[in-house]
């Protein structure tokens, strides 16, 4: 085997090599991207400020799929003691033509400190979800 041939073949390795690792790393972004990065959509307070809703997006949606979302109600059950909280979270997915969500994709609307969230999305009908903490029950219609 000549110089030149061995050359040739050790420049075809590091090249395989590094068409690898640069597969590799891409793999292992779209992986992180779709599912560790949950993205705030909605942040929203009742009017006496008691309760807390939170809209989130975890990750995007791979091709046309739907988007996955995550909805955190909170209450503020006793604002003399910090921590005092009532938490409550849901994971659900939203179908909306493999776009990426806003906050056109959700209503709030409030009956007192107990909110309804309402999922809009172009492939799905509407989705309405009910957080009563009061009453310990909450609602999906």
């Amino acid at each position: 085997m000549s110089k030149d041939s061995s050359h040739g073949a050790a420049r075809i390795i590091e090249h395989i090599v590094l068409a690898a690792a640069l597969v590799w790393a891409a793999g292992c972004t779209l992986v992180w991207t779709q599912t560790d990065m949950p993205r705030r959509i909605v942040d929203e307070k009742s009017a006496d400020g008691t309760c807390e809703v939170t809209v989130s997006e975890l990750g995007s949606p791979v091709f046309f799929g739907p988007s996955d979302i995550r909805i955190r109600v909170a209450w503020d059950t006793d604002p003399n003691v910090i921590g005092d909280e009532n938490v409550t979270q849901i994971e659900t997915t939203l179908r909306n033509d493999g776009k990426t969500l806003n906050a056109s994709n959700f209503t709030i609307t409030w009956r007192g400190d107990v909110p309804t969230v309402t999922t809009h999305g172009e492939e799905q009908p509407d989705q309405s979800y009910t957080f009563d903490w009061k009453n310990v029950s909450h609602r999906f219609e």
